[in-house]
């Protein structure tokens, strides 16, 4: 007998969830029948705090085991077509057929699909490459340039990961090599925070 606690997450009374079907012409072409429940797509809005599957020491207090209790489906058939990293929240695609989720990562892998993250960070994030050109890059691994056409900071540096648990990342030369585009959306003078759109190339 083995008695265990798992850490505790914030989550709303329930989770938003919205079924879609896809569509016809992606049935047709990768030969799925049409007449079958698991055609639908779950788009659900994860809270922060969770994580997307069990892991560690989360089993039920993660994404798929909530939503498939709140969705009335049977226990271990919802599959995550995506990471969603704990600490985030945001629209997470799962579903209970691994020929749909294929679609779904493969059109992720092929970048029909982009992910795009908002973040609110200290300080007024540079919109110009006059703006980048006065801030001090501490981590003289990354390479960080301006891009003029639709107005983002390129960073490209190796990112690892220095504490799964918590997910904390950081740029280190034994990292993973990695490209994301950081554009400011809106600066809060009295705050002194940005909101910033976060786009993962790799």
């Amino acid at each position: 007998v083995v008695h265990f606690h798992e850490p505790p997450v914030i989550v709303p009374e329930t989770i938003d969830v919205k079924k879609v079907a896809l569509p016809k012409a992606a049935l047709t072409e990768y030969s799925i029948p049409d007449d079958c429940e698991e055609t639908v797509v779950y788009v659900c809005n994860k809270p922060s705090s969770v994580p997307v599957h069990p892991a560690g020491p989360y089993l039920s207090n993660s994404l798929t085991f909530m939503v498939e209790a709140q969705e009335k489906l049977p226990a271990q058939t919802l599959i995550p077509c995506h990471r969603t990293d704990r600490v985030t929240s945001g629209l997470t695609i799962c579903c209970s057929n691994t020929n749909v989720a294929r679609i779904i990562q493969r059109s992720m892998c092929e970048h029909e699909v982009q992910k795009l993250y908002l973040a609110r960070v200290h300080g007024r994030f540079p919109s110009s490459s006059e703006e980048l050109s006065s801030v001090s890059i501490a981590n003289v691994s990354a390479n960080v340039s301006f891009m003029d056409q639709g107005n983002s900071v390129k960073v490209d540096a190796p990112v690892e990961t220095v504490d799964s648990a918590n997910g904390i990342r950081k740029v280190t030369p034994q990292g993973k090599p990695s490209q994301s585009l950081f554009r400011l959306l809106a600066y809060e003078p009295e705050l002194e925070l940005s909101v910033i759109s976060c786009r993962p190339i790799t």
